[in-house]
């Protein structure tokens, strides 16, 4: 008889962050949440790494070196066949790049600092809203 509890596939998250500290942290509790967690150091290696590997979901900062956060969210909303999953996590909070970040589809804003524990529930509702 085969068991019919049938282990999920680990889901797997992009970091797009220039700051190498917030990229090691975030990497390590996303890892610790059984989550497998890729990292890119800015704007354009994120975006490459996002076409290439189909992540989940896409946790980005808006101030990314070489290609901001709103310009990759912008690319990866242009593609209709890969509507990916977007959290913002940023240190800019303004009205306007909210409501920006909004209109671009966005499924979660949370701006800097902010508890880890917050953050991994905002993962996990998001995914669950897949």
């Amino acid at each position: 008889m085969e068991d019919a509890t049938e282990e999920q596939p680990r889901r797997t998250i992009l970091v797009i962050d220039s700051d190498m500290n917030a990229r090691a942290a975030l990497l390590a509790a996303l890892t610790r949440a059984g989550y497998n967690a890729i990292c890119a150091s800015n704007g354009g290696v994120g975006l490459s790494m996002a076409e290439s590997e189909r992540p989940d979901l896409i946790i980005t900062d808006l101030v990314a070196a070489r290609r901001s956060g709103f310009l990759v969210i912008e690319a990866l909303r242009m593609r209709e066949d890969y509507p990916t999953r977007i959290v913002v996590l940023t240190s800019v909070d303004s009205e306007r790049g909210r409501r920006y970040a909004e209109e671009l589809g966005v499924d979660a804003y949370m701006t800097r600092p902010f508890l880890m524990d917050d953050l991994l529930a905002t993962v996990k509702r998001v995914l669950e809203e897949t």
